[in-house]
């Protein structure tokens, strides 16, 4: 078999930064050693004074160790951004282009359809992984000015630019695909035939260490991770534990809240408002021990996203054998069995966690934790790398679907 050299572009360290599950599951899937007849050199983005953009370096990621080539470099964090990560990425793919020797590269396997646009000159096969809903993206800025309709217009034709210049289009969702071709009828066959789906996976590191706080054992404690930001819907969850300890006012019940984010402070005021904010634990971004920690405690995982493909915390919660109650959102349906791994709510009201939630406390922890743990193994990283690196060998050898 041939051997391939494969640049592999994102806007990320392909480590830590920035925070979010793009970066966990790339970090996953490079902590699998690719097949030997592929070889991975990275091209991403350096958040560190000793890794200066513009030349070529190493990064260990797990037991592996690739060539990593910073197209730019952000000295401050992401909330202080003042220049969106993807316009300094594409700047980035453009200035150094020569200087990285993309062309000699026999693909490229890019994180986001936008790093497709500064590939113009390129002539080899490019394979674009989507992560989450391409439309998104400006819908939920950080930047106003880029909600605006007129550059919504001009961004999603540089997606659809990208979309169709991709030879291999790796979906993270099935949802995300039909709803993108649904978007786009007349393309929604020339996107099917060079497309594959390949789901994340949880993380096999989530092993239980120091937690950011005391665990009681008399207290049935449900968690729920993720950026407190609006589309994640964690008032929803608040709201529907509030109404469990309304209704059960004999279970001793605590809610974690793992993460941060701009919601922050609006939710802590309304578990004040609701009488429960001795109940509510805010933790702020914890490292993955501590995350693990957690979920070891915790009998139920509530999820409520808005928007999703599959879960990396959802994936995550069952490999620590925590059944989930969650919203209707991407492929989760197809980990989260109702009555077996735990309950998919097509109406994600309080009164549906409640009932969702009682159902699993009602049978003990055992009987959910073996079959959580039975379907994590179906999203394992070896899968997922596996899987990638099947897709990219085939789009190279210019095999069919």
């Amino acid at each position: 078999m041939n051997t391939y050299r494969i640049a592999l572009i994102s806007m990320s360290d392909f480590e830590h930064l920035p925070p979010g599950g793009e970066v966990q599951l790339l970090h996953n899937l490079l902590g699998q050693a690719p097949p030997a007849h592929i070889s991975l050199s990275l091209l991403g983005m350096s958040f560190s004074e000793n890794m200066p953009e513009g030349m070529w370096h190493e990064i260990k990621i797990g037991e592996n160790t690739y060539p990593f080539f910073p197209l730019c470099r952000v000295l401050k964090s992401k909330e202080k951004t003042r220049i969106p990560f993807r316009l300094r990425m594409v700047a980035g793919i453009r200035k150094y282009y020569k200087k990285a020797a993309l062309a000699d590269f026999d693909a490229i396997y890019v994180q986001a359809p936008e790093t497709v646009l500064p590939l113009k000159k390129y002539r080899g096969k490019i394979a674009l992984h989507v992560h989450t809903d391409p439309d998104q993206t400006l819908r939920i800025s950080r930047f106003p000015l880029f909600r605006l309709p007129i550059f919504q217009a001009l961004y999603t034709k540089r997606i659809e630019g990208g979309i169709d210049r991709a030879d291999r289009i790796i979906w993270s969702a099935d949802a995300i695909k039909k709803n993108y071709t649904g978007i786009r009828p007349t393309a929604a066959a020339s996107i099917n035939a060079k497309s594959v789906v390949v789901h994340a996976s949880y993380d096999p590191g989530m092993i239980p260490g120091i937690a950011p706080m005391e665990f009681d054992g008399d207290v049935t404690y449900f968690i729920t991770v993720g950026r407190l930001a609006k589309g994640k819907r964690v008032d929803r969850l608040i709201k529907a534990f509030a109404l469990f300890l309304e209704k059960h006012p004999e279970t001793n019940a605590g809610f974690i809240v793992c993460g941060g984010g701009e919601e922050l402070e609006n939710l802590k005021s309304l578990a004040v408002s609701l009488n429960v904010a001795d109940k509510v634990h805010f933790t702020g971004d914890i490292g993955r021990p501590a995350l693990a920690a957690c979920l070891q405690h915790s009998r139920v995982f509530l999820f409520a996203s808005a928007s999703e493909t599959m879960s990396l915390v959802v994936l995550e919660s069952l490999y620590m054998g925590v059944p989930v109650v969650t919203s209707n959102v991407g492929d989760l349906h197809a980990a989260v069995k109702d009555g077996e791994t735990g309950f998919v709510l097509d109406d994600p009201s309080p009164e549906n966690y409640l009932a969702a939630v009682s159902q699993i406390l009602s049978r003990p922890a055992s009987e959910w934790s073996e079959k959580c743990r039975a379907m994590a193994e179906c999203y394992s990283p070896a899968r997922m790398n596996a899987s990638v690196c099947e897709q990219l060998t085939i789009m190279l050898e210019q095999k069919p679907l």
